[in-house]
């Protein structure tokens, strides 16, 4: 089965129960398994505030399959900052992330569109036109991207 990799603002905003976060979630993990990188799993263990709000987050990401970092991650994180450090501001935590999506070749989820647009082989939702057109026709909008689609595009 392929995976879906998830960024933390997904899980942030799924914590916070915001409806579209939820939904994302909820739809994706559907056709595939859910999965975060590990340095997803530390930022969103950063931002536990005690011990209850850290099991919690340990029950949830048990439903994710957590991908390590390799030396390939590694090496593509580097390369990653090497070519968007200085021109888009791209940070280790981005770049490892994106370079676990990358070397696993599967889907990326992520709402930060500006954390990941310039990376090659990204697939950018364009939100602005998304959100233009859905309130034309008075649907409830999406704030989340696909990207890295290395399998068949799916509509949001």
């Amino acid at each position: 089965m392929a995976f879906t990799i998830f960024d933390t603002d997904i899980l942030i905003n799924v914590g916070r129960g915001n409806t579209d976060a939820i939904n994302c979630l909820q739809t994706y993990s559907q056709n595939s398994t859910p999965a975060i990188s590990i340095v997803t799993e530390m930022e969103l263990i950063v931002g536990c505030r005690d011990k209850t709000e850290l099991q919690t987050l340990a029950k949830f990401t048990n439903r994710f399959q957590i991908f390590k970092l390799t030396e390939r991650i590694s090496e593509k994180a580097v390369e990653l900052l090497n070519q968007y450090r200085l021109s888009h501001g791209l940070l280790i935590p981005d770049a490892l992330i994106a370079s676990t999506a990358l070397e696993a070749d599967e889907d990326f989820i992520t709402g930060n569109q500006k954390d990941f647009r310039f990376i090659k082989r990204a697939f950018v939702f364009d939100l602005i036109k998304h959100l233009a057109k859905q309130k034309a026709e008075s649907i409830k909008p999406s704030a989340f991207y696909r990207l890295f689609l290395p399998h068949q595009e799916l509509r949001i």
